[in-house]
């Protein structure tokens, strides 16, 4: 007998990273369409399907995200016999991977150099309140922001001060763009200093497309007046500023002092964002869309709000100073680049405060006299 019909197995397995809705689309050798629907898939499951066309009908397996757009089709496969194909499920949309956009933008961020986790301020203030001045600060850590504790400006403490005829920015550049989500991006901000002085007002539910640029960033090293060497300045102080000191960094065990000689400068920085519309589940993909779970995203009306700033100084960073010994008042500097504090010829006060270069095996009590 002639069989009009052919049996269609289908095994398919979904291999993006969303749960997805199948459909069956079936178009007859006339052109007339229908549909079946096969229920939800999710991530690594395979599901078995078996369905019966006339001859010379076609199928394709198309997958959906749950109340959103299509993000997968096999395309037409036309049939005259029995027939069985496996179908793997892979997202023709672009996958938004927020770990991966987060990594970028930190990466990106992050070259404008070490940081104590201050917030970015401007150039002018900068020079004025941090490069050459003494800070007790509690550097930042993951998910917790620095905590500036006292500073003793670059006027009090003495040494030279830097102007802006000074500073000469560095020949830098660099252009990135991500797509990311609004959770990933405003928590991108709250560690980032630099991405947070660019002001985005993020919304949790929504996608964005987002570019920067960066130029003239660097690192720009203190010039010091060698009559005005910050140890001896520091020696200098009164001793009611040094008690101050000697206090915040007793009460504060996580604190450090830092003599601030290296700033992390930017002349320009601008983001280009856009936000993305969620597509629903009767529109075609464009071509610039991209998906996570909540749904399928596109561009293709949004707007482009650009902002910027600079000249910055995007954070700060400098030798630093930590206890050895609290009740002697034994200071011993960490960073590796250290030298002696003290000129041959200085005698060490009972009420100094004792700054130590790292490296130097032996301490000192308050009173010895340095050879």
């Amino acid at each position: 007998m002639f069989r009009r019909h052919v049996d269609v197995r289908l095994s398919v397995r979904n291999q993006s990273r969303f749960d997805v809705d199948l459909q069956v689309q079936i178009v007859s050798r006339r052109g007339q369409t229908n549909q079946t629907n096969h229920g939800r898939l999710a991530p690594t499951d395979n599901k078995p399907i078996r369905i019966k066309l006339r001859k010379g009908s076609s199928y394709q397996v198309r997958a959906a995200l749950p109340g959103s757009a299509i993000i997968f089709r096999s395309g037409l496969q036309t049939v005259h016999e029995n027939h069985s194909a496996t179908i793997d499920v892979i997202s023709q949309a672009r996958e938004l991977d927020d770990s991966q956009s987060f990594d970028q933008i930190s990466r990106s961020f992050k070259v404008l150099g070490e940081d104590i986790g201050a917030a970015p301020i401007n150039v002018a203030d900068a020079l004025r309140t941090r490069f050459g001045a003494i800070v007790v600060a509690i550097r930042a850590a993951e998910e917790r922001p620095a905590q500036i504790i006292h500073v003793v400006e670059p006027n009090v403490l003495g040494v030279k001060v830097v102007t802006l005829e000074d500073i000469q920015y560095p020949h830098t550049n660099e252009t990135q763009s991500i797509s990311i989500s609004g959770s990933a991006g405003a928590r991108a901000s709250a560690l980032l200093g630099p991405l947070a002085k660019f002001g985005i007002a993020w919304d949790t539910t929504r996608v964005y497309q987002m570019k920067w640029v960066l130029r003239g960033f660097g690192q720009i090293n203190k010039s010091e007046d060698p009559a005005k060497s910050y140890m001896a300045q520091f020696n200098a102080l009164p001793s009611e500023r040094k008690d101050v000191l000697r206090h915040l960094l007793k009460s504060n065990p996580e604190a450090q002092m830092y003599y601030i000689n290296r700033m992390y400068v930017i002349e320009r920085a601008e983001v280009f964002v856009m936000v993305g519309e969620k597509q629903s589940a009767s529109a075609e993909l464009s071509a610039g869309a991209v998906v996570n779970a909540s749904g399928v995203y596109n561009f293709d009306r949004s707007s482009e709000v650009n902002n910027g700033y600079g000249p910055s100084v995007i954070n700060y960073w400098g030798d630093e100073h930590r206890w050895l010994d609290a009740k002697r008042d034994v200071l011993r500097e960490i960073s590796p680049d250290a030298f002696r504090i003290f000129g041959v010829d200085q005698a060490r006060d009972a009420h100094l405060d004792l700054l130590v270069p790292t490296g130097i095996e032996e301490s000192f009590s308050p009173g010895a006299v340095e050879d």
